[in-house]
């Protein structure tokens, strides 16, 4: 993702420590590419210790847009971030996943999601159960055969760009309501945030990202409920951090009733969607004790 000289002068200006982080970040991190099955797949890859971590990116931006995520467990895990940004089937992304996993010499992996991304790796798990080791989902809905909307991805195709972005920022903007007032010491870290995720987005997000991430999302509903019958062998352990007053938070019986080793942390209530972002030292500690406890492959 490259940011112009106004788009710097802009987030600098909201907080320079932030901006200076985030820049050092990009030069440590540099975005990859490697051909898997006839497609260009973008990638970050940094860290080392196992498990490794698994996240997918997209939608609303790439690999970048998951530093936060990316310096918080790199010191303890080898992390990847692949960008879904030429997928759009769940075929695809196992195929990519398990193309670069395979040339990485990594037999298992821990997904870690927040949101959209908790969404997509459960697509991929769904695919490939044999290969994860674990998942940490946050924030993140389980599938509802009842939600695969299948006539908002047809709305979606004929809508303009113009009003299918503006619509989006809005939904992103409902979800960051909260109740109590944010703490000051965190503000300003939140608006640093905000405001590049906003100028990622705006680059990023053209109609054949959007429709292909969204058409991801819905396939995982699509494909149906989970039932104990699916995940009733399944070795692995799953993390789900959650909030009370979090549209996702009425599935935590979904996941506690169908997958046989879960783990449930709660962030306090009044924060909504973005409790991970304003209790961030908590959110990453309750993701690397988890990470701790996952066996290493035989």
């Amino acid at each position: 993702m490259t940011l112009d000289q106004a788009d710097w002068a802009a987030l600098e200006e909201i907080s320079r420590t932030e901006t200076e982080r985030y820049a050092a970040f990009l030069r440590g991190h540099p975005i990859q590419t490697i051909r898997i099955k006839e497609r260009d797949v973008a990638y970050c890859l940094s860290g080392t210790g196992e498990p490794a971590v698994l996240i997918f990116a997209g939608g609303w931006g790439g690999p970048d847009l998951s530093y936060e995520t990316i310096l918080a467990l790199e010191n303890r895990h080898r992390v990847i971030v692949i960008d879904t940004d030429s997928i759009s089937r769940p075929s695809e992304l196992a195929e990519v996943a398990d193309g670069l996993m395979d040339r990485l010499g990594i037999d298992r992996i821990a997904l870690v999601g927040q949101s959209l991304a908790g969404i997509l790796g459960q697509v991929y798990f769904r695919r490939r159960p044999e290969r994860v080791a674990g998942m940490a989902l946050a924030l993140t809905p389980a599938p509802h055969e009842r939600k695969a909307r299948k006539w908002a991805l047809a709305l979606i195709q004929i809508i303009p760009l113009s009003l299918f972005r503006l619509l989006l920022s809005r939904s992103l903007k409902r979800l960051s309501r909260t109740t109590k007032p944010i703490p000051g010491d965190v503000s300003e870290r939140l608006a640093f945030k905000g405001a590049l995720a906003t100028r990622i987005f705006r680059s990023y997000a053209t109609r054949r990202k959007l429709l292909g991430v969204l058409k991801l999302a819905f396939a995982l509903s699509a494909a149906g409920d989970y039932t104990p019958e699916e995940l009733g062998s399944w070795p692995g352990k799953l993390l789900v951090i959650t909030s009370p007053d979090d549209p996702s938070h009425r599935d935590i019986a979904v996941f506690s009733d169908v997958f046989p080793r879960t783990e449930i942390v709660k962030l306090p209530e009044g924060y909504g969607h973005i409790a991970p972002q304003v209790f961030r030292e908590e959110f990453f500690t309750a993701i690397r004790d988890f990470l701790g406890t996952i066996r290493s492959p035989d």
